[in-house]
Order: C-alpha cells, then sequence, then structure tokens
C-alpha cells in the first residue's frame, strides 16, 4: 500500500487549484492591457478565457469558457441600487469585475456583453467592495448548480452581508457571506466563507511562512530534520 498517496494527492490538487488562480490573474492583466477610455473611465476590454475544471465528478468538459468584464452601466445600477444588491464601493477608485460562465457551443464571443443584472441581484447583496474584485455569478444555462451539489449549498451559493471583500477572485458557484473582510483571497467553485472575522492570504503572509518556518504554503510542503531514533 502506499503510504504516501493521499500526500501526493493532496499536492497535485494544490497544484491544480494555484495554476488557475494565476491562469485566472493573467488573463486579468491582459484585459488591463488592452483597456480603453469610455467616457473618461477606463474599461478593461471584454475577456474570453478558458479555464481548466477541477471538479471533475460534477463536469462534462476538462475545460471551460469563462468571461471576465467590466460591469455595464446597467449591472453596476443594480449593485448599488438599494432596490437591487445594495451593495457599496470602498472608494471610487474601487474596480469590480464580473465572471460567468459561457455556453459549450461556440457561443463565448456573443455572449461576451450579456447583461447579468438579473443575477446579480439575485446572488450578491449588502456587500461593500474595494480594491480589484472579481465577482462571479452563475447563469441559468451555462453554468448552474447541478443536483449532486447538497441542496444546501445550493441554497447558499452568492456573495451576501459582507463587512468588506476587497482584491479577491469569487468565482461563479462560491459562497461568501457574512464576513467581517474577506480580502486577497481567490474562492473557487463550491467554495464556503461563512461568518468568519478576517479572511486573507497576503504574498507577505506565504513569504514569511516559508522563510521561518519553511513551510512552502503554494506546494503544501515543509523541510524537516530527521535524525536517527536514540
Amino acid at each position: 500500500e502506499d503510504v504516501l498517496l493521499p500526500f501526493r494527492r493532496s499536492r497535485e490538487s494544490r497544484r491544480a487549484h494555484s495554476a488557475r488562480t494565476r491562469a485566472l490573474l493573467s488573463a486579468a492583466a491582459r484585459a488591463e492591457g488592452g483597456a480603453s477610455r469610455e467616457g473618461g473611465v477606463v474599461v478593461a476590454r471584454p475577456l474570453l478565457t478558458t479555464l481548466p475544471n477541477l471538479e471533475r465528478e460534477d463536469e462534462r468538459r476538462p475545460a471551460s469558457a469563462f468571461v471576465v468584464r467590466a460591469l455595464s452601466k446597467k449591472e453596476r445600477a443594480a449593485l448599488l441600487d438599494p432596490r437591487g444588491c445594495g451593495c457599496r464601493l470602498a472608494s471610487d477608485d474601487a474596480d469590480v469585475r464580473v465572471m460567468y460562465r459561457v455556453a459549450g457551443n461556440g457561443e463565448g464571443p456573443a455572449m461576451r456583453r450579456w447583461d447579468v443584472s438579473s443575477s446579480l441581484k439575485a446572488q450578491v447583496r449588502n456587500t461593500t467592495f474595494g480594491g480589484n474584485v472579481v465577482l462571479g455569478v452563475l447563469l441559468e444555462g451555462p453554468d448552474a448548480v447541478k443536483e449532486a451539489v447538497p441542496s444546501k449549498l445550493s441554497e447558499l451559493v452568492g456573495v451576501s452581508d459582507n463587512g468588506l471583500i476587497r482584491d479577491c477572485i469569487l468565482e461563479p458557484g462560491c459562497a461568501v457571506h457574512r464576513n467581517a473582510e474577506v480580502s486577497e483571497t481567490h474562492a473557487m467553485k463550491y467554495a464556503a466563507i461563512i461568518g468568519c472575522g478576517t479572511v486573507s492570504c497576503p504574498r507577505s503572509g506565504v513569504e514569511k511562512s516559508k522563510e521561518e518556518c519553511n513551510f512552502d504554503l503554494a506546494e503544501g510542503s515543509m523541510d524537516v530534520e530527521v535524525g536517527p531514533e536514540a
């Protein structure tokens, strides 16, 4: 029996999730590189990117295409309207982008400008956003919670009642509710951050962990000294 197999699988899973995060950040950077100015405001071009599906038991394809783009005027109004989502921006330079999965039949280019106001109203409410936030929403057709997902989790999907969400990627299908602050965090599909104080994973903390404890958070490994037993 391979006693190290669970550890190897854990490392492979961690690497896959880390690679997905890097791919999404890289895609967002490319969108910024193609930004244009509309009405005095710098707007990143709509981005269509392909990411691997990590929850394979709930997916029919190894990868899916996603749109990541700035909010339209109508979507921004829905997000900030007290009668809509009732959300707020921590500052004037806060940048909230929407992320959603597109149909797998070549409809990606046509879906770049889809209006997702109704999905925002159904899944996002009463949260303050700051910094750069990618806010994911589920759409009825391309990306819905499957029957295999526990019903209680499907009911929790969305973002609500958070004191501050700052510099985060919240993918479609995650659940982030009733937290004081969530920052510098990537919540993927089915991830749940609920009822916490402060949740954060800054680069400085990752580097400090490696320097002081020899614990590599990205790899999930630690160098230890092993000597002969007495």
